[in-house]
């Protein structure tokens, strides 16, 4: 366990969805549920696309995605997963902003969530800037992982509209 209370067990976890997600048969990027893997890597910076579902998708510190909002939606549904490994002894939230509007800073807890933030009515039926920042993020190579030195934070599972 280092300083900030990461801990390695997670490192065989964490090796194993990198390697399982690159054996598998090439069909293409795979994104978040909901979001269409034709975007614009430009409209989905800081989010990490896999070969497989399982191993989707690795999200940076500082994330920007930048989506058409349907005209009937209220808000936008996160699902953010926190990896029970790596964040054990560490707190993690995330500060979301749509369309340079307000920021809602929400505690995430360790595992899978639903993220619901609301849509001003301004930006519905519009294409905007979904600015997503976590508290803590981690490079595995500084946690003796492996050699991947990409800075990683939590899993964004899937956007959706309500």
């Amino acid at each position: 366990m280092n300083r900030r209370g990461f801990g390695r067990p997670l490192a065989i976890v964490f090796t194993a969805v990198l390697i399982s997600g690159c054996t598998q048969p090439e069909t293409g990027p795979v994104y978040p549920t909901g979001l269409d893997p034709k975007t614009p890597a430009k409209d989905l910076k800081g989010i990490s696309p896999s070969s497989t579902q399982a191993a989707c998708c690795w999200m940076a510190k500082r994330n920007r995605l930048n989506l058409q909002i349907p005209p009937t939606a209220n808000s936008i549904v996160l699902t953010i997963e926190v990896p029970t490994g790596i964040y054990k002894n560490v707190g993690q939230g995330a500060s979301i902003q749509v369309g340079g509007g307000s920021t809602q800073h929400q505690a995430l807890h360790l595992g899978s969530q639903d993220v619901i933030v609301p849509l001003p009515v301004a930006v519905r039926g519009t294409k905007v800037q979904i600015a997503i920042t976590l508290d803590e993020s981690f490079v595995p190579a500084k946690l003796g992982m492996n050699n991947d030195t990409t800075e990683y934070s939590a899993f964004l599972r899937s956007v959706a509209f309500s």
